[in-house]
């Protein structure tokens, strides 16, 4: 493990699905979702998640931004998605932040996106070309 992950101490629900892709990390449990980066962990609420949407860039992009103020250089295969939420909470070093209304913009896999499926009441929509 990295030892400049943040450790999460207390889940809500019981853990479904962990992945770790260089500096980023992914959790999934029952009710919630945590998104990791060295330093700096962002834990979502199902129940604050708005909505998540694919999301395009004009140009080959491997630098994005997480809640503005964090910069992550993707290896991902996977598409980028924005995260829309009511607030979150980020935690790093310094301590614990309330975020409210704030984008996300994120590499996503498939399976990481039926497990919110599973666990959500979001509806799932066909992604049109």
């Amino acid at each position: 493990m990295n030892r400049h992950f943040i450790k999460v101490k207390h889940l809500l629900g019981e853990l479904v699905l962990s992945h770790r892709k260089g500096h980023l990390k992914t959790s999934i449990t029952t009710k919630e979702i945590y998104f990791q980066k060295p330093n700096h962990t962002y834990h979502i609420l199902f129940d604050d998640i708005v909505s998540i949407v694919p999301y395009r860039t004009a140009a080959v992009q491997d630098t994005f931004h997480i809640a503005d103020e964090l910069k992550v250089h993707s290896q991902f295969s996977q598409e980028l998605y924005k995260v829309k939420v009511s607030e979150m909470v980020v935690l790093n070093r310094h301590g614990r932040y309330l975020r409210q209304d704030t984008d996300i913009i994120l590499p996503l896999s498939d399976r990481f996106l039926e497990k919110v499926n599973q666990y959500t009441d979001l509806t799932g929509l066909p992604v049109q070309s």
